[in-house]
């Protein structure tokens, strides 16, 4: 399943209490930034997205509510490093 930038955003607003207005000013910013995005920018909504779960769900770990979005965000974020993807890369790269 293939998700875009814009329904993880959409996502996200819903996932963050309503009590965390940094978080909801941030991804309002996000969204009025790319309400009209030609398709080729789709990397930097996932860019700015990234920057939002860095700066407003990293540093509240260990509260409640992260954690779904954690694991929404790993749902949709491929993992990357991953042993099979060294595995690739081990094959792929001249030793």
């Amino acid at each position: 399943m293939s998700f875009s930038s814009h329904d993880t955003l959409a996502t996200l607003v819903t996932m963050v209490p309503a009590n965390r207005a940094d978080a909801h000013a941030s991804l309002n910013n996000i969204k009025e930034t790319f309400a009209y995005s030609a398709p080729e920018r789709e990397d930097k909504r996932w860019d700015c997205l990234w920057t939002f779960v860095v700066e407003h769900v990293v540093p509240h770990d260990r509260e409640p509510w992260t954690s779904p979005i954690k694991t929404y965000w790993h749902s949709v974020v491929p993992t990357v490093g991953t042993k099979d993807d060294q595995g690739e890369q081990a094959q792929t790269d001249p030793a």
